[in-house]
Formats: C-alpha cells, structure tokens, sequence
C-alpha cells in the first residue's frame, strides 16, 4: 500500500499504522528549492485565475466589479484553494511516475458535503482528512489511468477549529457578548461619514477606543455577522465555466474544480450575501476602513468593503503575524499588501510605497519587563495542518511539522533534570489531528502541560525564560515586553529573507537565536541561575531593541503615529 507524502498517521494510529505494509511516498515540498519556484509559479496562475473569475462571476451575477473587489471577496479562498490542489496533484503525479499502482480505494461522499458554504466553512474542511480524500480521488479517477474502487461513506465531519467554552467561562462569554452588542448598537448610531470605520483591528480594545478618539470620531464596535448558509445547485454550477482550451495538465485541472469547490456564497448565496451587507447597521459611506484579521475569512465584510473600495474608500490593513516581513516569501503577505492602499508594519518596510511602519499594533499598551526571575520555564509550540493549505517561508505538511516537533522533544532531552523539573509546554490551541498532549505526555511523562486553551499572560508573567520556536509572533510579543527570551527553529523550514538577515544574526550573537535545539537547551543551562544578569548585559539589550526597532517596535507615542497613518491614506488617495 502507497500512501502520499502529505497525509500523516496520528499519533492515536500508530500502532495499528506500524502493522501496515504501506510506504510514503517522499513529500515533494521537502525540496525547499522545488517550493520557492513552484510559489513564484501559483503566484502568477492565482493572478491570471483571479483575472478569469473576475469576468465569469460578474457575468453570472450580472454585474460590473472590478478584480480589486473580487480579489477582496475571492481572493483568500482562491489562494489556498489552487495552491492546496497543486500540492494534491503533485503528490498524485509523483506517485504515478515513480510507483506501480494496481489500484485505489476511493470513499464515495454525497457531492454536496464537500462544498464549503463560505471561508469559514472551507478552513474547518481543508484540514481534515476527508476533504483531502475526496480531493486526491477526484484526481486519481478523474485525470489519471488508475483502477478506482468506490466505497460507499456516509461519514462526513469537519473537526472544529476552536475548543468549545465550558462552565463558567462560558457564561462569561455569553455576557462580554451581550454587553458588546449594546455598545456596538449605541455608537452606530452616533456614527458620521467622516469616521473612520473600525473593524477586528487587533489592537488591544482600550487602545483601539484611544484610536478612534484621536481620529475625532466616537469609538464604536462593529460586530461580525456569519455569512448565509445557501445550499450547492449542481445545476447552477454546469454552467459556471471556466475555459480550459490552451491548457494541460494541472491549470486544466484547477479550471474544471473551482465551479465545482467554490463556496456557495460566491454563488449560489452570492444574492443572500448582498442581502445581509445591505441590511448590516454598517455606514454606507465611510472615510476609511482599517481592519487587520476581516481581510481573510469574514465574507460579510470582505462583500461590504469590496463595495466601500470600489466607491474610492481606501483599504488600511494591519500586519497581524510576526512571520511577515521576516520570512523569504509568504503568499498572505502578498494577498494583503495586495489589496490594502496602506498596509501598516510593525517596524519594517521596504520598497513598496504601501507600507508604512507603525508600531507592534498587539502589544501596544501592554506592560514591560513583568517575568519572574525564579520562575518556570515555558515552551511555546505550535502545529499546523497535517496537509499544507499556504505557502510560506514555514513547515509544510506533516513531516516538517512532524520534524519540527521532534526538535522540541531534542530541547527538552539536553536539559537538566533542575530545569527539566521547572519546565512548562504550552501547546497549540487547536491539534489539527496531531495528538500534541498525548505526544508530550509519551516523551516526557512528568512535563507540565498546557492546554493553550487559556490565556497566556500569566504563564509569561510567572516565567524565568520564554522559549520560541517557530518565526510567528510569539517572540516578538515577549521581546519587545522585554521578557527574557530563548529562540529557536530549522533555518531550512523557516527560510529568512535578505533584509531580515542582519537582525537575527544580531541575536544569534546575543545568545537569544538559536539554529538547533541543542544550542538553545545550552545557552538556557548556562545562563540559569542567574537569567537577569544575562538579559541585562548591553550586548544583549542592544541586540533586543535593535531588533524590535525593526520588527516589533513599540513607540513613545503609538496611538498618534496611527492616527497620521490612517489620515494621511485618505488624503494620499485624494490626491
């Protein structure tokens, strides 16, 4: 039995998977350098599809937007989508030409469970094991010479990608929500043409109150509405077409599966969507809008700015990721500068007019240097989806990530048994199928867990040493609060770009970056019994600050440096 690079045995598996006469086939993305071209090559196949819809959707709905506003609406979706169908028909293609295949088992799914209503409904898909089955089945029966065998399945479930809220924390939530919505309903109503409108901005809530203030406008709260929920029309989609003549292989491929995957809210519900924007208690006209998470998979507000920037009302999109502006190459980066008129940093920029450095928007009014010198130790990890769904300077699929993991499990061996003792791992909030308590738990019995479920702050607050391991935000969170720090990763899987070079060689030299877990586990048995004198040596604050002035500055003034980036775009675009 074959089984394709992508896919990854759980870790509940194992034992039943170790029984199998299987093999994996190599992962084609191990090839770094196949990954870097094959980016620059959907990057450019994303911009000629998005071109296509463009003039397909407008003639179906009958309208007249321009690519900018699909790209808005769109474009998030049709970038995990063709870059995730590559990733499939790659692995497909290898497995033909360097395999005997007999034969496939191939579930048999009701079309219509795999056909996501909007992008949130798509995200919670693509992780799972069942949409990816269906997926590469389409392309075993549908574009290769491979004997499939149908069995019939029923089973269909989308794992979720938050942990439900229990007990009391529940009710607390239910209340927080019901006390924002009267917030957000009184400052409607005093809402003005001039204001600039505000929305899951990811500044702190008192400090994007502080925000709205400086801008002259009373603070308001603009809530999310979930898009409607229209079933697929299989009817509807045969005639949605896109041309395939003058293409082969996998860019006839993607033609002949976006009617067939794209969500119903660009489609069937695409009228329903227009419904539910015209009904929002949103302003039809606004002097800017400044979101930094709405952008991606909110689709109700993706339709209602889509028609603000069609009408001249500039985009202001704030980073929202550490990994940006540091990482060689990332397509959200490249979606979002591409359809912001500003597109606020968090220290760096080069040069594209449109970025404009501010301050590290998360962290701005957070206390500084609150850690505790006899404290704990804690490991901050991550996964990602065991198949990869965007490409980026990070680990894709599951045997990076699954390397990535064992890196940890190295750091952790080379401690001592004092430090060992004191170690906290917080683990990431959602498992995506990785099994990350159980795993811990096998390697190191004793090892304290956190779920992540809860809030970070005062695990960081009661910590002696802050432990990264992936470029993220994460780091730039507890260096730029000047909380002793101990970073390290595979520079193979998180690939830097020039600019970004010099920065962490500067904290490579100060001891906080670290190429192996071997090194970092070193430098923190080193420096443990005294981390303060450490931290405070001017080699390494000069190489703290100097950093952070790059990639998480916090500035003296941060809220008036947003008003001037905010005010000036809309005179810019005056202009």
């Amino acid at each position: 039995m074959l089984c394709l690079g992508a896919w990854c045995k759980t870790y509940a598996r194992a034992e039943e998977w170790d029984k199998l006469n299987a093999e994996i086939a190599p992962y084609h993305w191990d090839d770094r350098e196949k990954l870097h071209r094959d980016y620059f090559y959907l990057r450019g196949l994303h911009e000629v599809l998005l071109i296509e819809l463009t003039d397909v959707l407008n003639s179906f709905h009958r309208t007249q937007h321009s690519s900018r506003y699909w790209r808005i609406l769109i474009g998030p979706w049709l970038l995990y989508f063709t870059q995730m169908l590559f990733d499939r028909w790659e692995m497909v293609q290898y497995a033909i030409e360097n395999y005997k295949i007999d034969s496939s088992l191939i579930l048999d799914f009701s079309p219509e469970k795999f056909i996501p209503h909007d992008m949130v409904d798509f995200r919670n898909m693509y992780s799972t094991d069942t949409w990816n089955h269906i997926i590469y089945g389409q392309i075993l029966t549908r574009w290769t010479s491979v004997t499939s065998e149908r069995v019939k399945s029923d089973d269909f479930s989308s794992k979720p990608t938050a942990t439900p809220l229990v007990g009391l924390r529940k009710y607390v939530n239910m209340l927080r929500n019901i006390v924002t919505l009267g917030v957000s309903r009184c400052s409607q109503l005093l809402s003005r043409s001039t204001d600039v409108f505000f929305f899951l901005t990811y500044l702190p809530l008192k400090q994007d109150f502080l925000l709205q203030l400086a801008l002259g406008q009373v603070p308001s709260l603009n809530l999310q509405t979930s898009a409607p929920r229209v079933p697929p029309d299989f009817d509807i989609r045969k005639t949605l077409s896109l041309s395939t003549k003058k293409h082969e292989c996998f860019e006839q491929y993607i033609r002949t599966s976006i009617p067939e995957h794209i969500p119903t809210v660009y489609l069937e519900g695409y009228e329903a969507l227009q419904d539910v924007v015209a009904k929002m208690p949103w302003p039809n006209k606004t002097k800017s809008i400044f979101t930094s998470v709405g952008y991606n998979a909110d689709d109700v507000f993706k339709a209602w700015a889509g028609l603000k920037v069609e009408d001249g009302t500039p985009l202001v999109i704030g980073q929202h990721g550490g990994n940006l502006g540091s990482a060689l190459w990332t397509s959200s980066e490249d979606h979002e500068v591409a359809i912001a008129d500003r597109y606020l940093t968090w220290g760096w920029s080069d040069d594209n007019p449109k970025k404009y450095p501010v301050s590290a928007l998360k962290q701005i009014g957070k206390s500084q240097g609150v850690w505790n010198p006899t404290g704990h130790l804690l490991l901050v990890s991550s996964v990602m989806p065991r198949y990869s769904y965007v490409m980026g300077s990070f680990t894709v699929a599951a045997a990076q990530i699954d390397s990535y993991l064992e890196d940890q499990y190295k750091f952790v061996r080379e401690l001592n048994e004092i430090i060992h003792d004191k170690l906290v791992v917080r683990v990431y909030t959602v498992d995506w199928g990785w099994d990350q308590v159980d795993r811990w738990q096998d390697e190191f019995p004793s090892v304290h867990i956190d779920s992540g479920n809860g809030s970070i702050e005062s695990l960081v607050n009661g910590c002696r040493l802050y432990v990264a391991t992936y470029n993220a935000t994460t780091f730039l969170e507890s260096l730029s609060r000047n909380i002793p720090t101990i970073m390290f990763w595979n520079p193979k899987h998180w690939e830097l770009r020039s600019s970004a070079n010099i920065y962490f060689e500067k904290l490579k030299n100060a001891g906080i970056f670290h190429e192996s877990p071997e090194s970092a586990a070193k430098k923190i048995i080193e420096i443990w019994d005294d981390v303060q004198q450490w931290w405070d040596e001017p080699e390494v604050q000069e190489a703290r600050e100097y950093f952070c002035n790059r990639f998480a500055k916090i500035q003296e003034k941060p809220i008036e440096n947003l008003r001037k980036a905010i005010s000036t775009v809309v005179s810019e675009e005056q202009d």
